[in-house]
């Protein structure tokens, strides 16, 4: 189990933050974090490569530095 994350809900992610994975070379920085019209936090990642839509309530890690 890693020992440098934090579990938070989707929609306290913030661009800058570093999104966690059991295995850290899955780990990415968010580019930028907003709201989707079906109520779904969108994530963009990998220099706005790459999307990802969370529920609101889903618990997600982040790497704490």
């Amino acid at each position: 189990m890693r020992t440098d994350i934090q579990r938070i809900k989707a929609k306290e992610l913030k661009a800058g933050m570093t999104r966690a994975f059991s295995n850290p070379r899955f780990d990415y920085l968010i580019d930028e974090v907003s709201g989707s019209k079906y109520g779904e936090v969108k994530v963009e990642h990998g220099d706005f490569t790459a999307t990802d839509y969370l529920n609101s309530t889903d618990v997600v890690w982040i790497v704490v530095h």
